[in-house]
């Protein structure tokens, strides 16, 4: 009898333990929009550039394995540089294929140099293939995607806990990415995520070890995105 007992408290806490957990994936619906704000802050040997572009992106696409297609629209990109401003471009268009960890399948349309995928790859978040509990913390690696021209990176990321931003319940993920191939750099900070559709709601973060165009930088970026109501 005391057997039974004690294998009815195990059978529960193991309950209990897979409730704690959570898978972190991408559920986009089709024709569903967000608009999404970046705002960086870049040094340079004394020089500062801020980049401000803003973008609207639509799902055209969902498939039966979870990966999607989104076409990206620049609506606004400027450029200030040691307070010297620059309006650019705004109307390159691109489309991405997705899986619903966030992994880039495929890229077409506007081209990306190589100091642009470095950086965001820096701070370019890769949800966990298992289920994670609060407070878990986990690491993994990504070869180098040639559909975005990112070198292999490594990741590591902890669940902070859930909370609520904007009326929704968000995931708070701490991250720390390292680019794996020379010359290395990385960056580090913190995304909330939408906990039904595992869409990005903000992202703060900082570039660690930054080198572009063989100089040394530092960098802090701000990413928040909303859907369209």
């Amino acid at each position: 009898m005391r057997s039974l007992f004690a294998l009815t408290l195990a059978a529960l806490a193991l309950g209990v333990h897979a409730q704690d957990t959570h898978q972190i994936i991408v559920k986009p619906k089709e024709g569903s929009s967000r608009f999404t704000s970046v705002n960086a802050e870049i040094e340079i040997m004394g020089m500062e550039i801020k980049i401000e572009t803003e973008a609207e992106s639509t799902i055209t696409k969902v498939n039966p394995d979870g990966t999607f297609v989104e076409i990206t629209k620049v609506t606004k990109a400027v450029q200030k540089m040691n307070d010297q401003q620059s309006t650019q471009d705004a109307g390159g268009e691109r489309s991405t294929t997705r899986d619903k960890r966030g992994r880039v399948l495929e890229r077409k349309g506007e081209e990306t140099d190589e100091n642009s995928a470095r950086m965001s790859a820096a701070i370019d978040f890769v949800a966990p293939a298992q289920a994670v509990a609060v407070g878990e913390t986990w690491e993994l690696e990504e070869p180098a995607n040639e559909a975005t021209k990112a070198p292999k990176t490594k990741q590591k990321g902890t669940l902070k806990g859930i909370e609520e931003m904007d009326g929704k319940k968000v995931y708070v993920i701490e991250f720390e990415n390292t680019l794996l191939e020379e010359p290395t750099m990385g960056g580090k900070g913190t995304i909330w995520l939408e906990v039904e559709t595992g869409e990005l709601v903000k992202l703060d973060a900082v570039l660690v070890n930054a080198t572009i165009q063989g100089m040394q930088a530092e960098g802090h970026i701000v990413i928040k995105s909303r859907a369209r109501s």
